[in-house]
């Protein structure tokens, strides 16, 4: 008997992700989470506070 993927979409940035079973799903979303959302907040942080030094 195959497996039937499971889909998640991200709601903050619209990627589906697409896995075997809901537990390696969760690990997919999770490793999704670090690599871009985190990435993304550092990115703003570090803008913010470029901003902040320059008034």
């Amino acid at each position: 008997m195959p497996l039937t993927p499971v889909e998640l979409t991200c709601p903050d940035c619209q990627v589906t992700l697409v896995a075997d079973s809901v537990v390696e799903l969760a690990d997919v979303v999770g490793k999704h989470e670090l690599s871009i959302h985190e990435r993304q907040a550092v990115r703003q942080h570090v803008l913010s506070r470029i901003g902040a030094q320059n008034r």
